[in-house]
C-alpha cells in the first residue's frame, strides 16, 4: 500500500498510509471516494517512492544522518464541517473530539497567537525552507 488515505478518529501510534511502514494497519486505510459526516477529517498521502530519501534537515546533519527511511513525503487534511466556518476561524484539530472552527474573536477569552516571524524576514537561513511543500 502506498499513498494512502485515513480518517483519523483518535491519534495512536497506527497508520494506514504505507505499508513499507512498522505501524502500518490495513483496517485503518480508508479507499475512495468516502462519504465524510461532519466533524470527521480525511487525510490523504504522497509517499516517497524510493528509500532512504534526503533527510529534509540534511544541510545540518552528519553525514550518516543525511538520509532516512521517511516513507510518507506529504499529506493533506480535508475536514467536513456542518457549516461554513467564521472568516477568521482556526481549522479544528483533525484529530480527536473538537470539530468546531475557533475565530480570533471566539469569546472563550484565548488570545489570538502571537505573530511569527516569516521565512523571509530571515533570508539565508538554512531553516527557512522546512516548512515549505514538496
Amino acid at each position: 500500500m502506498r499513498n494512502g488515505s485515513m480518517v483519523v478518529l483518535r491519534c495512536g501510534g497506527r497508520q494506514g498510509y504505507d505499508s513499507r511502514s512498522a505501524s502500518y494497519d490495513a483496517a485503518l486505510s480508508v479507499k475512495l471516494p468516502l462519504a465524510l459526516s461532519a466533524g470527521q477529517s480525511l487525510i490523504s498521502t504522497i509517499s516517497n517512492t524510493t528509500l532512504p530519501v534526503p533527510n529534509f534537515a540534511a544541510k545540518i546533519m552528519w553525514r550518516s544522518e543525511q538520509q532516512c527511511q521517511n516513507v510518507l513525503k506529504t499529506a493533506a487534511v480535508l475536514t467536513c464541517l456542518a457549516s461554513a466556518p467564521p472568516a477568521d476561524a482556526f481549522r479544528p484539530p483533525y484529530a480527536g473530539p473538537r470539530s468546531t472552527c475557533t475565530g480570533r474573536g471566539a469569546s472563550s477569552g484565548n488570545a489570538s497567537p502571537p505573530s511569527l516571524p516569516s521565512a523571509r524576514s530571515h533570508p539565508g537561513t538554512i531553516s527557512s525552507g522546512y516548512f515549505q511543500r514538496p
